[in-house]
């Protein structure tokens, strides 16, 4: 009977262990001792030290956690090699309706594939409904983010003026002022661009009142400006007056105003007025200056506000020579800042008859054409027909509330349309398009900008330099036909003093709309400028009949194939 035990025992020990850790259980221990054997024997114990508890893995396990690394080092070189990354998967910078095309801060894609867009399919109308937005994933490039950014800290400016311009609640600097006051200080010619909203206006007006404070008592003739700013439209002119005036008049300088209209009655009258800094729209400033009623002899500054307007090819053939014109001895003798949140690519070729190219220093951001980051942006595919319901749905929650908003259209008709579709509708608007004649446009901007009423219907006559700071939706009704005036528009929020939590939506229609938002898509999926950012009217006219002339090609092509293949399915 003991031989029968202890021979079992030992069958145990030898082939029990291989059999459980093929299985991956725990090993058993066996505890005992015959009668003949004491509980301290050494083999007994070395029998139980053997059998303790092991976890072991199994030879397949194993095998198949091997092929999943090998798998993944195949698959990390395969993406190094095509260029691929997966990018932060906790930061989403495009979010889309179906999740497989989110895109992901860092996210890379395969340098030889087609990079996947959510508005791909967009041309076709089985896409109505869909949607993508790009979430806020920075903040505004307009924050300083080290250092003291306060204007006090400026050695060069007047303390006079640092008390003015903090009694107006402008204590600190943005990035592109910080930048730029004391460039422009030094007497150099600039090229001051940045974002719209991005405080391009002090950053250029401050370093010109030091400089008319530094020679407050230089004598001079009347209605002879030191200083004078070009704007492209006369509400833009107005705001900038009202700026100048708000820092100007505790130092005793003296702001003009010069618009167009009513010229020959104004040349007739030929008030006199001691100036120190006088602000225009193109027009009117021209037509002003070459009259006689204003005197370029004491001038030395010379500022063209929203440039890209002011020297595109339907102004520059007047806008440049009047540069030379106000600089009545020599440029050398004028300081010149062209300001902007666009620019022409071809501005040396536009400007070399004034001022060569390597003559202007520039101030730029890094943000500079690029899709701004700290905008909550929605774009909707929408159908033509009805598409004023989607608008109403959009609008709703603001409406409620009374967020103020702006919608844009890209004709006036439109923007009169949607006046008095949301009157019907018991919402309160007003219009600023070309049909709204200047009075009317004034007091409409007026009742807007105070809060008297919230919703603002405009055409992009309102989307250059207008300091709609107390919005915080843009609704881009009709989506705007080229990449400037979708950067412009854009810029009525998301500016220095906005409210947080500015939004836009775009409600996206037709071929060209479509293709212009799938430009803006891969901008921000391969992190790059935006395209075509150039304000060039003429040659988006001629773009655009060419691009119209090649459909038409297209679709006769297609026709008189659809016609032989219907000839040779009748021979057959």
């Amino acid at each position: 009977m003991s031989h029968l035990y202890h021979s079992s025992q030992r069958l145990l020990g030898v082939h029990l262990r291989p059999l459980l850790s093929r299985h991956q259980t725990r090993s058993v221990v066996v505890v005992g001792g015959g009668p003949n054997k004491s509980p301290m024997d050494p083999r007994l114990e070395q029998q139980e030290a053997d059998l303790k508890p092991v976890i072991t893995i199994p030879v397949e396990v194993q095998k198949r956690a091997l092929k999943r690394q090998e798998k993944l080092k195949r698959e990390s070189v395969r993406k190094s090699v095509l260029g691929i990354n997966d990018g932060d998967r906790s930061r989403c910078l495009i979010r889309c309706r179906r999740s497989e095309l989110d895109h992901f801060a860092g996210q890379t894609y395969n340098r030889y594939e087609k990079i996947p867009l959510a508005s791909e399919h967009w041309q076709s109308k089985r896409t109505i409904g869909d949607f993508f937005s790009f979430p806020v994933f920075k903040s505004p490039s307009y924050k300083i983010k080290q250092g003291n950014s306060k204007f006090s800290t400026l050695e060069d400016l007047d303390p006079r003026l640092v008390a003015a311009l903090n009694a107006n609640g402008f204590v600190k600097m943005t990035y592109v002022q910080d930048q730029a006051i004391p460039a422009v200080l030094s007497g150099r010619n600039m090229i001051i661009a940045s974002e719209t909203g991005n405080g391009k206006t002090l950053a250029y007006l401050i370093p010109l009142v030091q400089k008319m404070l530094e020679n407050f008592d230089a004598e001079r003739a009347m209605n002879s400006p030191r200083a004078v700013v070009v704007a492209p439209s006369r509400e833009l002119a107005l705001q900038i007056k009202d700026v100048a005036e708000a820092v100007c008049d505790p130092l005793g300088l003296k702001v003009g105003l010069a618009q167009g209209g009513a010229i020959d009655m104004k040349l007739q009258r030929n008030d006199k007025q001691n100036l120190d800094l006088l602000v225009g729209s193109f027009g009117g400033l021209r037509k002003l200056f070459m009259g006689g009623l204003y005197h370029r002899e004491a001038l030395r500054h010379v500022v063209y506000d929203e440039c890209d307007s002011l020297l595109d090819d339907t102004f520059n053939s007047q806008s440049v020579p009047f540069i030379s014109y106000l600089a009545s001895k020599s440029l050398a003798d004028v300081q010149l800042l062209l300001v902007g949140a666009t620019f022409p690519t071809n501005l040396d070729g536009i400007m070399r008859s004034v001022i060569q190219d390597d003559e202007l220093e520039q101030v730029t951001t890094n943000e500079l054409h690029m899709v701004p980051p700290h905008i909550n942006q929605t774009f909707l595919r929408v159908p033509k027909a009805g598409k004023e319901f989607y608008l109403l749905d959009v609008i709703e929650k603001d409406v409620d509330k009374g967020r103020p908003l702006v919608i844009f259209s890209n004709k006036s008709s439109t923007s009169q349309f949607l006046t008095h579709f949301l009157k019907d509708h018991k919402i309160r608007s007003v219009a600023l398009n070309g049909h709204t004649d200047v009075p009317e446009r004034r007091e409409n901007l007026r009742r807007f900008l105070s809060g008297e009423v919230n919703v603002l219907t405009c055409t992009d006559l309102a989307s250059r330099g207008l300091d709609t700071s107390n919005a915080v939706h843009v609704v881009n009704y009709e989506f705007p036909l080229n990449m400037f005036d979708y950067l412009h528009r854009l810029g009525r929020v998301g500016r220095v003093r906005s409210p947080g939590g500015s939004k836009a939506t775009h409600l996206v229609v037709g071929p060209r709309q479509v293709k212009l938002v799938q430009d803006i898509e891969l901008a921000v999926r391969t992190r790059k400028k935006l395209p075509n950012v150039n304000h060039n009217i003429i040659r988006i006219i001629e773009h655009g009949a060419e691009m119209r002339e090649q459909r038409r090609q297209m679709a006769l092509a297609r026709r008189r194939k659809e016609a032989v293949d219907d000839d040779s399915e009748m021979d057959t």
